[in-house]
Order: C-alpha cells, then sequence, then structure tokens
C-alpha cells in the first residue's frame, strides 16, 4: 500500500524527517539481560525514516497528532494508523518527543516508513522509535542527542519492557557497540567485516521468549550460570578477533555462540539449516542473531566465499538475504556521523530477496 502522502507535500518540505537502521547482535543474546557482554553492529542497508507534516485540515475534529506507518511487504504487518491516545511503541516515542518539546499535541500528521523487517531480531522497534523521535524533536527544532535518545528508548520500553538497551545504543551512534553490566562501548574495528544475514522467515516475540527462557532459568540455574560464563568467554573472543581482524577468531567465536544458543533451546529447524548451509558453502562462521526462535542468522564470509555463501543460503530457504560491510574504525566514525545526523549512511552492501 502506498502512503497517503497529506497534499501539503506537494507544496514544500516536510517540518521534520528522521532515519535510522537496523542493527543484529554478533554475540551475546539474552544474558546480556543479566550482565553478559554483547555486541551488536548497525545494518544500514534497511532502514525506517519518518517526515512530520502540517495535519490534514479534513481532519477529525479533536483529533491530535497522527502516525501512519508501513512496514515491508511480505511480513505479515498491516499499515498502522495512531494516535497519541493508542498503545505501542510508536504513540510512547511521540508522547516522549512531545512532552520534551513542552507540547500536550501538535497538529502534525507522521508519515513512516521501514523496511526493517519486523519480529526477525534486526531492530525493527529501535530503528521506527529512533526515526520517529527524530523527526518529531526536528520538527519543534529542539534535535539534539540526548532529547533523540530519551524519546526513542520510551519506544524500545513499550515494546521490550527493561531492554538491555544495545539495540537503541547502537541504532542511535551507528557504531559497533559493546554492552556489559549495562555499560556501551564503541568497538575498535580493524579491517572491514562482511556479513550475509538470512531471513528464515519464522517471526519471533522477543518479550514471549525472554520470559519463558526466564522461567527455564529459574528451573536450572545452573545451567544457566555455565552458559553465561561461555558466552562471556565466547564474546572477549569475538572482541580481540574484530581489533586484530582476525576472521577465523570470529569466525569460530560465531559457532561457539551458536552452539550455546541450540543447548538454550532458542534456535529452530530452519535457522539450523539456513547456518549449516552457509557454513558448509565455506562461511567463516555463523549463528543465530537476536531472540531466536525464528528471525535471522548471520554469517561471516569473505571475498572468496561471499557469492557461494549467498547461493547457500537462498537455496536453503532463505526467504531475504541482506549483505551488510561493518567498516574499519576511521570508516565507522564516518558512518556514525550520519547516523546521528538523521541520515542512514550509505553501505557497500545491497539487499537481494
Amino acid at each position: 500500500m502506498t502512503p497517503s502522502f497529506p497534499p501539503e507535500a506537494e507544496q514544500g518540505a516536510p517540518l521534520g524527517t528522521g532515519s535510522a537502521g537496523g542493527k543484529v547482535i554478533i554475540v551475546g543474546e539474552h544474558v546480556v539481560l543479566h550482565g553478559s557482554p554483547a555486541i551488536a553492529v548497525p545494518v544500514p542497508t534497511v532502514c525506517a525514516t519518518a517526515s512530520v507534516w502540517p495535519k490534514f485540515e479534513e481532519s477529525i475534529a479533536g483529533e491530535r497528532l497522527r502516525i501512519e506507518a508501513h512496514f515491508p511487504p511480505g511480513t505479515g504487518r498491516e499499515p498502522l494508523h495512531l494516535g497519541l491516545h493508542d498503545t505501542g511503541p510508536l504513540p510512547a516515542v511521540a508522547n516522549a518527543a512531545l512532552r520534551l518539546l513542552g507540547l500536550d499535541d501538535a497538529p502534525w500528521q507522521v508519515m513512516l516508513e521501514s523496511s526493517v523487517p519486523p519480529g526477525r531480531g534486526m531492530g525493527s522497534s529501535g530503528a521506527v522509535s529512533v526515526a520517529l523521535a527524530r523527526a518529531l524533536l526536528s520538527a519543534g527544532g529542539a534535535r539534539d542527542p540526548q532529547r533523540v535518545a530519551s524519546a526513542a528508548l520510551a519506544g524500545e520500553r513499550a515494546v521490550h519492557g527493561t531492554p538491555s538497551g544495545i539495540d537503541h545504543h547502537t541504532i542511535l551512534t551507528g557504531l559497533p557497540t559493546w554492552l556489559e553490566h549495562g555499560q556501551f562501548e564503541s568497538l575498535r574495528v580493524d579491517a572491514p567485516l562482511t556479513l550475509l544475514i538470512g531471513d528464515s522467515g519464522e517471526r519471533n516475540s522477543t518479550g514471549a521468549l525472554i520470559a519463558d527462557l526466564g522461567r527455564r532459568r529459574e528451573r536450572r540455574p545452573q545451567s544457566h550460570v555455565r552458559w553465561a560464563d561461555r558466552i562471556r568467554t565466547i564474546a572477549y573472543d569475538a572482541r580481540r578477533a574484530m581489533a586484530r581482524g582476525d576472521v577465523a577468531l570470529l569466525g569460530r567465536a560465531l559457532d561457539a555462540n551458536h552452539l550455546v544458543l541450540q543447548a538454550m533451546r532458542l534456535s529452530t529447524p530452519g535457522l539450523n539449516g539456513l547456518i549449516a548451509a552457509a557454513r558448509h558453502a565455506g562461511a567463516a562462521g555463523a549463528k543465530l542473531s537476536g531472540a531466536g526462535g525464528g528471525g535471522v542468522m548471520i554469517a561471516l564470509v569473505t571475498p572468496t566465499s561471499e557469492d557461494d555463501v549467498h547461493t547457500a543460503m537462498e537455496q536453503a530457504g532463505a526467504l531475504a538475504v541482506w549483505r551488510v560491510v561493518v567498516p574499519r574504525t576511521d570508516d565507522t566514525a564516518k558512518t556514525a556521523d550520519a547516523a546521528r545526523g538523521g541520515k542512514t549512511a550509505s553501505n557497500p552492501g545491497a539487499a537481494r530477496e
């Protein structure tokens, strides 16, 4: 469905705009909620964009700010038409942004489009929250990083309750991020890293998976302590590998993390099939990424293995395969500057579906 942009769009520029890319977790899913480290990287090949326009003159009397949101086709997510009194992440962000502007309401129509597939572990809620916060605060003339972060976090809390914050931070900064015990740090990357992200086609619910894992953690606490300790070691190996540009070491870390996630019963036959196909075709390492129970997997590739791995993932049933390059540290800084300006930085990768 094509968004029904207001007639004012033909007469001039929007009042404010914002955009934000997605993210994937490299290592550390779930255990990061209990203090263990995790690494996430931005995925600018998918993004959410938002624009704020003067409100329709023919709007229903008494209505306040309205949001129209569209998501990628084929993901099962219908367009949303929301107001400030509705529930969910977008109204939560809008209300938080207006409070920061000192407003109770605003005569604005917000148009939002996202290519970040929801329910896949690629940061869909974080991307739309950051894009919306940037657009609304820009419209109000007060878009600074602190206000954007505060408004966007309201959306993440509406989705995840008490999120670790790694999605939110990675998307906001556009930088590879290390999180441990609630402290964020931007990571050094010595050489570009190429990841292929494969969509299993299975949607998941992060909240439901976290709740189920929490119940199992209460029944078998010692197993979860061992898993967390193992993932902590893996995360530090991955950090060293990224700092050295050591693809082989990083690949082994991905493989090891996936074994733990399988033991935690977070993978699925569909994800395991994509991961096995990627490894067989020459990937340096592969694992599920995100909450599990469906969603996406990632494969670390080299220039010599990339095409074979891409083909193998498609033949194994991936609904879509995205390519993302994590730049080396100096190049990453340029990417982050663009991201903080509200623009999704260009990426040498391209989505093929």
